[in-house]
C-alpha cells in the first residue's frame, strides 16, 4: 500500500513539473507573432508545392527567375494552372499576397526564389520572418 501512495505522489508531482514548465514555457513558444510566423511557413510550402507541380508539368524543369514574381498580378505559376493565386502575406496590413523580393532586401511574410542558371532542376525557395529566414528549401532532382 504504501509503495502505491508513494508511486501516487511521484505522480502528481511529475505533472505538477510538466504542466509548470509548459505555463513557464508558452509564451516564448506561442508569442505575438507565432501565427503570422506559422502561416509563413504553410504559405511557403504551398508555393514550393506550385514549383513541384510547374517542374512535373516542364520535363522536370522550374522556372526561371522572372516568371516567379508573387504579387496579384499573374506569373508563370499562375498562368500555368499551378497556383490559383498567391497566398496572402500574414504580416501585411492591409492584406497583399506574398511577393519575392531580393535576399538583401528580405521583408517579412514574403519569400525569395532564384533558380541556378546552367541548372533548370536546381532552385532555392525561401520564405522571410521579422528577422530572420522561417523557411528554405533547395531542390535538387
Amino acid at each position: 500500500m504504501k509503495k502505491n501512495f508513494v508511486f501516487s505522489v511521484e505522480a502528481i508531482l511529475i505533472c505538477c513539473a510538466v504542466s509548470g514548465a509548459a505555463l513557464i514555457l508558452w509564451p516564448r513558444l506561442s508569442g505575438p507573432d507565432f501565427a503570422r510566423r506559422y502561416m509563413s511557413i504553410k504559405n511557403g510550402r504551398a508555393i514550393l508545392l506550385a514549383l513541384d507541380k510547374y517542374s512535373e508539368r516542364h520535363n522536370g524543369e522550374y522556372p526561371v527567375d522572372d516568371a516567379v514574381l508573387g504579387g496579384s498580378d499573374p506569373d508563370g505559376l499562375v498562368r500555368d494552372g499551378c497556383l490559383v493565386k498567391y497566398p496572402r502575406n500574414p504580416f501585411s496590413d492591409p492584406p497583399k499576397p506574398m511577393k519575392k523580393v531580393l535576399p538583401e532586401f528580405a521583408s517579412p511574410g514574403n519569400f525569395s526564389y532564384h533558380r541556378l542558371p546552367d541548372k533548370a532542376n536546381v532552385f532555392e525557395l525561401t520564405v522571410w520572418g521579422m528577422e530572420k529566414k522561417l523557411f528554405s528549401k533547395r531542390s535538387e532532382k
